[in-house]
């Protein structure tokens, strides 16, 4: 279980026991992690990008494959760890949803060696939400934030590993995928339907 379904889970056998107050769910774990936030920073930026920035992509690389709104970029803070960067981008806002970063291909154990420091780095910065597993069963380190920000951190492969981390905004991310819904019905004959 992750930190936010303990937390709901918490709260429902609390609501049961002693009454609940007449504030939504969503309302009451923002709270909560409002709290719990304390010190730590909430995730905002990475490697000069800022989430809900707006992405120009005439600065891009490249694209990336799969990824109709990904762009390769240049960072302008690079991690040394990380050798290829991107973005995804709403496609007609043009504001920045997620960054990621990647290693260059390398042994396991040099990836898990390499996750631990940087692991201790966000461990001190940003609210540590839990282990959970990708769907290649890789486990991954996720940091969530008060404004529905989060950071993924882990390793990925099989024979050869690379170190990844993933930024993004829930937020931001709908924002994307509707905009892109929106393109896609656009283009689409509908005479047949």
């Amino acid at each position: 279980m992750n930190l936010k379904t303990n937390f709901i889970t918490i709260l429902s056998l609390s609501c049961l026991i002693a009454g609940c107050q007449s504030a939504p769910i969503e309302e009451l774990v923002r709270q909560d992690l409002l709290k719990r936030q304390g010190s730590k920073e909430f995730i905002t930026t990475a490697f000069g990008i800022e989430l809900g920035s707006q992405f120009n992509i005439d600065n891009s690389r490249g694209t990336v494959i799969d990824e109709p709104d990904g762009y390769v970029f240049e960072p302008t803070v690079p991690y040394e760890d990380f050798t290829t960067y991107y973005v995804i981008r709403a496609p007609k806002s043009g504001i920045v949803s997620e960054i990621h970063a990647y290693s260059d291909k390398m042994s396991e154990d040099a990836c898990k060696n390499r996750l631990r420091t940087l692991q201790s780095i966000y461990y001190e910065k940003y609210l540590y939400a839990g282990e959970h597993l990708d769907d290649d069963y890789n486990k991954y380190r996720q940091y969530i934030d008060a404004d529905n920000g989060y950071l993924r951190l882990g390793c990925t492969g099989f024979v050869e590993y690379r170190l990844y981390v993933d930024y993004g905004d829930l937020d931001l991310i709908k924002i994307t995928k509707d905009e892109r819904l929106a393109i896609e019905k656009e283009s689409k004959d509908k005479s047949g339907l």
